[in-house]
């Protein structure tokens, strides 16, 4: 079976290619990379579901198909030298998400085909050309937002607590571009509340954010969701928690977009 028929089967196609193909055992043993931004503990149930997910069709590990998972634990340095060596193994597919790690990935190898678990605006955020023809090595799934959903986001957050005058943002520049920022300030400018930014591209950033945040007296939070705040989460929680304790009042409204378990067992349907 050509490499371009199993990567169908990977971005769930395999209904449009002859029946007869599935299941059908050949000599060559398939190399699938998945490659993870945050620790293995918080994402290997999804790792298990697209690897499980195979096995009907026909793919089974350790017999036709070796998976080489990796995991950059948060840690955004780590991204450059992961892709790198998944590129040295030349996979028949990696499969990857979110941003931070799909650019990572591209920049390692323009001709490996890329199969993103989950991207938030890919063609704004220079992934692709277009969702109906994305181009170069990549295809997948996308959370293709509209500037609405950023503005009802802090809509949402407002209507919990309708005394919110303060509203911090913490967002990761190297994943996602402005949009989703400015996109947020118009809505601020409506529902008079001041948004106050926070760049956060390393797990470092986080302490002086969270500083700024208290000495700022805000009263709530909006986290963009990418690699790096989603392998943080618990930092966001644990941090709402400690403002609750003094306070008595605090929220955080993270949003959520990443692949969940069903979505990545349908990369292989």
């Amino acid at each position: 079976m050509r490499r371009r028929d199993f990567i169908k089967v990977i971005v769930g196609s395999a209904a449009t290619w002859p029946f007869a193909a599935r299941g059908q055992h050949t000599a060559k043993i398939y190399r699938v990379a998945i490659f993870s931004t945050t620790a293995r503990k918080g994402v290997w149930h999804l790792h298990q579901a697209l690897i499980e997910s195979l096995r009907p069709l026909g793919y089974v590990e350790g017999q036709n198909v070796i998976f080489e998972n990796r995991f950059a634990e948060g840690k955004m340095e780590r991204l450059a030298s992961i892709a790198a060596e998944l590129a040295s193994l030349k996979p028949d597919v990696v499969v990857v998400g979110p941003n931070t790690s799909i650019l990572a990935m591209m920049k390692a190898s323009r001709t490996i085909p890329i199969v993103t678990t989950y991207s938030a605006e890919p063609v704004a955020n220079g992934l692709v050309a277009s969702l109906a023809r994305p181009g170069g090595n990549i295809t997948g799934l996308t959370s293709d937002v509209t500037d609405e959903t950023y503005g009802l986001r802090l809509q949402y957050l407002k209507e919990i607590s309708p005394k919110m005058s303060r509203v911090a943002v913490l967002w990761n520049p190297d994943a996602l571009n402005k949009k989703a920022l400015q996109a947020t300030k118009d809505a601020a400018e409506r529902l008079d509340v001041t948004v106050t930014s926070y760049e956060v591209r390393n797990i470092s950033d986080f302490g002086p954010a969270f500083s700024s945040i208290s000495k700022e007296t805000d009263d709530g939070m909006i986290v963009f969701s990418d690699g790096l705040t989603y392998a943080r989460r618990q930092d966001f929680i644990d941090f709402a928690l400690s403002r609750i304790r003094r306070r008595r009042r605090f929220d955080i409204l993270r949003s959520e977009s990443h692949c969940d378990l069903s979505a990545r067992r349908d990369l292989c349907r």
